[in-house]
């Protein structure tokens, strides 16, 4: 009993994740990293352990501290970094009077496969395909699917790079490619009434169509640009 009252509530939350205007595994995401971020600022700004751990990992990647740079004040990051950079101070010491290869210096840059964030959306990403693979063959789930704007690309090639039905993965193909065809004809209309009509006589679907088909060929944009909105 409690296995299928889990998998109730999944499908519940999935089916109420597919009236995004975006990908639904791209938003939960962005949630899981603002979740993850407001936690760890308020850690981050005012505590030596939270600030220890950060520069004893060296950071986070570029990408993640740019969105960290987003939430804090500059005045919050001045008490926060000094830890990481006599940290970085003393191993770039390290390196100018030893015999190591120069080119050592780059491994102390975060990457994607080293940065925390990284990793905990990656785990996030993981779990949440993993949970709603299975109930895309439900019929109730399809249905709201067809309705919805579905999965961006790169989720798409997750989903289905994951145990699917062959009818099921048609399905959700089908839809990407109607999903496409609609939006080229949006931005048609939006071009045609932007030139020569008052912008108010634009739909919903003709105002965010631009932004809908980047995000569903990319991904979402606060998941993948530097500094990003």
């Amino acid at each position: 009993m409690p296995q299928i009252l889990k998998l109730m509530d999944d499908k519940t939350q999935f089916l109420r994740d597919l009236q995004t205007r975006g990908c639904p595994v791209c938003d939960h995401l962005v949630r899981a990293l603002d979740d993850y971020l407001a936690g760890f600022i308020a850690g981050f700004v005012d505590k030596n352990e939270v600030q220890e751990q950060y520069a004893a990992e060296g950071g986070f990647c570029p990408l993640h501290t740019w969105q960290l740079d987003q939430w804090a004040s500059r005045r919050g990051l001045a008490k926060a970094y000094p830890k990481l950079l006599d940290r970085m101070a003393s191993v770039l010491s390290e390196h100018a009077r030893s015999e190591k290869p120069l080119t050592e210096v780059a491994e102390l840059i975060k990457g994607p496969l080293t940065c925390h964030i990284c990793e905990l959306l990656r785990d996030e990403e993981g779990a949440y395909i993993n949970k709603v693979t299975p109930l895309l063959a439900a019929e109730e789930v399809k249905e709201s699917y067809a309705h919805s704007q579905g999965f961006c690309m790169i989720h798409l090639a997750a989903v289905l790079n994951h145990p699917v039905a062959a009818e099921t993965g048609r399905f959700l193909i089908a839809q990407a490619a109607l999903r496409f065809g609609e939006m080229a004809r949006q931005m048609e209309i939006y071009t045609s009434k932007h030139d020569s009509l008052p912008r108010q006589t634009l739909s919903r679907d003709e105002k965010d169509v631009v932004l809908r088909a980047m995000i569903h060929l990319y991904g979402a944009r606060r998941l993948h640009l530097q500094g990003s909105a």
